[in-house]
């Protein structure tokens, strides 16, 4: 193929229930590639569900009008099947003007560059019930008796339950992908028999990039769930881009696409500012959906305003169980925002912040009401309960653990977890246990206090074996959250990280003034503005904001800013208490406005970027 652009993507899942309005958003996609692109690969579940049956229309005609439009200009529109849009038998690539790649993998060589593509679904799934699988839903009799014998409107039906169901099962329990994932296994493998510079996969939704033994490139494409997401290749390098421009290489996105784009695609390109972020102890945010304090959740709505704000990075305090002490997590590793994906970022996670929105519901319906009703009444409280909240929580991952527990601790993703993080997850649990029995973390009121030495002791795994495996499970589960947010901060460009800087919380500006004497505010005032005045008991918003500009412009830790200085120069937030987030049983003040209201605040957010703009730029 001659010298230009070619275009990667996958898993649009058009017709799905989503609150974005994909299909509209692909359209403008289409219509705003630049001339240059030579070629666009669609690497399956383009659709949520796409069957061909006589004397049925199809529909998605706007879409499949807009590809026979780029086929049109010059660009060719490959289209590789997915397991959503396996179906397609011949009348998909007639309307749409696309030419169907198969079987798959498929190799080609584009601008002297060997690519391996494929969706992804089964690779590296040799297992009988994976084959089974296989051969009922894309075997020709099951597309026979379904084109010829099923009513349409029961084929849509299924589909519907079906592709639900899935997605509901992956945001309770989200796809990790390790070094012993299928995909990759076969990615090794294959590369020995057929190697290529560059595989390319959909299927997983997750962006992730690996270089493979044999000094190729492994790309899996992110889906579309937060908007377009690409890879793009210039016939040197690729490129991965989204809907705020490109992540990561230095290829930008396409110039014109931002003016074709629906506008809730506005935010801004994530690293403007990229030496600079902001600081927060991630239970004191409220989001709409949290229970009790902030949680994980919370972490991608941090990751939008710094893309809003331009900032690089944020730093979310308190998330480690601090409670444990060292012999609880001996061998964790240091707490980055570029842990390897799949091993989890390798250390206890608080379970007060456990993400309740995004684990699988309680079975009868009666259970889940009861604990919305009494977390409902904690989230309504202006202060913390730590000791309710955490109450709340294990009771409701207890009951989740009943039901799907056995299930989870059985599967391949766990068993990775398990295998990266043995050396402090074993002695983190025999901990939970015991903090449990007694009441308290504090090892020097137990029996037991050299209680690392009990994984050796064949009794009292036996009698706890099943406690042990709860807080196993619990710690899974908050690291599937945990790498969720971090896949999602990647995407973003935005480094997410989890040290507490020193060990302590950093003060804002407000909580400093409160703590000065006169002279102290007098001479800060000073330094602040250059000139002499009576300064104002309370903080204001005016002299916060000519504080906040004077720390920009010093560039003392503009990594570590707090939250609250960003914000506070307005009234719309209160300080924290001093000792907030001090991880203790204490009630303690929270920010009163959710973080989903600072994003649709968009004068605060724009008075924030100018301040930010003029003191960094």
């Amino acid at each position: 193929m001659a010298p230009g652009r070619y275009i990667f993507t996958s898993d649009l899942h058009l017709g799905a229930d989503c609150p974005r309005d994909t299909e509209a958003e692909f359209i403008a996609f289409l219509d705003s590639l630049p001339g240059d692109t030579r070629a666009l690969y669609l690497l399956g579940d383009v659709f949520d569900f796409w069957f061909e049956k006589r004397s049925r229309r199809c529909g998605y005609d706007k879409v499949l009008e807009a590809l026979r439009r780029t086929a049109g200009r010059g660009t060719e529109v490959f289209f590789l099947k997915g397991n959503h849009d396996w179906w397609t038998l011949g009348e998909l690539e007639q309307l749409g003007g696309l030419t169907l790649l198969q079987p798959q993998p498929v190799e080609l060589t584009i601008a002297g560059k060997r690519f391996c593509l494929a969706h992804g679904d089964g690779l590296g799934k040799d297992s009988f019930k994976e084959r089974l699988t296989q051969a009922i839903l894309k075997g020709r009799v099951t597309i026979f008796l379904a084109r010829w014998l099923t009513p349409a409107r029961w084929l849509d039906g299924l589909a519907r339950i079906w592709a639900g169901s899935s997605r509901r099962k992956n945001i309770a329990h989200p796809y990790t992908f390790t070094t012993d994932s299928p995909l990759w296994s076969y990615t090794c493998q294959r590369e020995k028999e057929h190697p290529a510079d560059f595989f390319v996969y959909g299927h997983i939704h997750s962006p992730i990039t690996m270089d493979t033994p044999m000094g190729g490139k492994m790309y899996i494409l992110s889906d579309w769930s937060s908007g377009p997401s690409w890879l793009e290749f210039d016939g040197e390098k690729m490129t991965r881009c989204g809907a705020g421009g490109a992540v990561g290489g230095d290829d930008a996105r396409p110039a014109d696409y931002k003016e074709n784009k629906p506008q809730e695609n506005n935010g801004r390109a994530a690293s403007l500012h990229s030496d600079a972020g902001f600081s927060v102890p991630l239970a004191l945010v409220r989001t709409r959906s949290s229970r009790g304090c902030g949680d994980l959740g919370g972490l991608k709505l941090l990751v939008d305003i710094a893309c809003e704000l331009g900032l690089g990075s944020v730093n979310a305090l308190r998330v480690i169980d601090s409670a444990a002490g060292q012999k609880a997590t001996a061998g964790c590793r240091t707490p980055s925002g570029t842990s390897i994906a799949g091993s989890g970022p390798g250390f206890p996670i608080s379970p007060v912040l456990a993400d309740i929105q995004a684990i699988e519901q309680l079975s009868p319906a009666g259970k889940q009401a009861g604990y919305l009703a009494k977390s409902s009444a904690l989230e309504s409280e202006t202060e913390i309960d730590f000791s309710k909240v955490y109450n709340a929580k294990m009771h409701y991952l207890n009951e989740i653990f009943q039901q799907e527990g056995g299930k989870v601790l059985s599967s391949d993703a766990y068993h990775s977890f398990w295998r990266a993080n043995r050396q402090w997850l074993e002695q983190y649990s025999a901990y939970c246990v015991l903090r449990h029995k007694y009441g308290t973390g504090d090892s020097r009121y137990w029996s037991e206090p050299e209680y690392e030495r009990l994984l050796e002791d064949e009794s009292f795994i036996k009698e706890y074996s099943a406690d042990m495996r709860f807080h196993l499970y619990v710690q899974f589960i908050l690291h599937r959250q945990m790498e969720d947010a971090l896949a999602y901060a990647a995407a973003k460009g935005i480094e997410l990280d989890f040290t507490d800087r020193q060990g302590d919380l950093p003060q804002t500006m407000r909580l400093k003034w409160a703590q000065f004497g006169a002279q102290e505010r007098r001479a800060w005032c000073k330094d602040a503005l250059g000139i002499d005045l009576e300064p104002p008991q309370q903080l204001e918003g005016w002299l916060a904001e000519n504080l906040l500009i004077k720390r920009l412009k010093d560039g003392n830790d503009l990594r570590n800013i707090p939250l609250e200085d960003l914000l506070g120069i307005t009234r719309i937030l209160p300080c924290p208490a001093p000792d907030a987030g001090g991880g203790s049983n204490q009630a303690v003040l929270r920010m009163p406005v959710g973080l989903e209201h600072i994003l649709e605040h968009k004068a605060l957010l724009e008075q924030i970027r100018k301040v930010i703009d003029s003191s960094i730029g």
